[in-house]
């Protein structure tokens, strides 16, 4: 057979291509250890004055993998709920009283209304964060002395809160047409 009469060569399977990093990927895992490694270190060291941020810390620290990493919304929700309950129960545990209670959940409405501010689709977020913000307010104002006629004063809010989604339909609507 001549060179010419031979059959082309059988097409070599593609090698597996070694897997690609994602940009910040490392990055993003090693600043979690440090930041899990360096709170549980000062915990051992300084129990009572650090235990209580420790919510703070794990949302953080979702939050970092969020901003370091490809901007992935399964950090972000998980990183702004907790760390707005941390530092909530951080600020509880600075602010003795009974208004406490109602700093937790201000903070906790107000880690809502971050995912939002930082993903303007998920606009979801911002019923949960503003229920809770409204309800942890008034909780917290209702139980100072100087606010505690306000707490009746309340469905005030509920009315406004209901005008302005009726004009932003009409708004939308009119616009549509």
């Amino acid at each position: 057979m001549q060179q010419d009469e031979l059959p082309p060569p059988a097409s070599t399977p593609a090698l597996p291509q070694p897997p690609r990093h994602r940009r910040g990927g490392g990055a993003v895992g090693g600043m979690i250890l440090i930041v899990a490694g360096v709170f549980f270190l000062l915990v051992n060291i300084f129990p009572r004055q650090i235990g209580p941020s420790f919510l703070l810390l794990v949302g953080l620290a979702f939050l970092a993998a969020y901003f370091l990493g490809e901007r992935n919304v399964g950090f972000l929700i998980p990183g702004s709920i907790i760390a707005g309950m941390g530092l909530g129960v951080l600020l509880a545990q600075l602010i003795p009283g009974r208004e406490s209670g109602g700093i937790v959940v201000l903070c906790l409405g107000l880690g809502f209304i971050a995912i939002w501010l930082f993903e303007k689709g998920h606009q979801w977020a911002l019923i949960p964060g503003g229920i809770l913000v409204v309800i942890g307010a008034l909780v917290a104002s209702s139980e100072l002395a100087q606010f505690s006629d306000l707490g009746r004063w309340w469905p005030v809010i509920l009315i406004l809160v209901g005008l302005w989604v009726l004009v932003r339909r009409a708004q939308a609507a009119h616009r549509g047409t």
